[in-house]
């Protein structure tokens, strides 16, 4: 899982909650924590702003991913509502 990726299944978990998650929500973002991979390059030069092959720079896909109608929000939700 991407930084986005979990940012976007973060927001999805927590969209309902009223407060601190509990013992479960919590043990599960643990989980999910661990799941985040490392960064793919550690190359000085690297810009978050390159174009990929397709002409779309990285930032627009990042935003992509940390949008409500994502698998990974979509995952989150679901989570949530299984810890219910």
């Amino acid at each position: 899982m991407t930084p986005s990726e979990f940012k976007a299944w973060f927001e999805g978990f927590t969209e309902n909650m009223k407060g601190p998650p509990g013992e479960k929500a919590w043990a599960r973002i643990q989980a999910r924590v661990k799941e985040i991979a490392p960064a793919a390059s550690s190359y000085i030069g690297w810009s978050p702003y390159y174009q990929n092959s397709f002409g779309v720079s990285n930032t627009y896909a990042q935003n992509i991913a940390n949008t409500s109608s994502t698998p990974f929000y979509n995952l989150g939700m679901s989570d949530a509502q299984s810890m219910e």
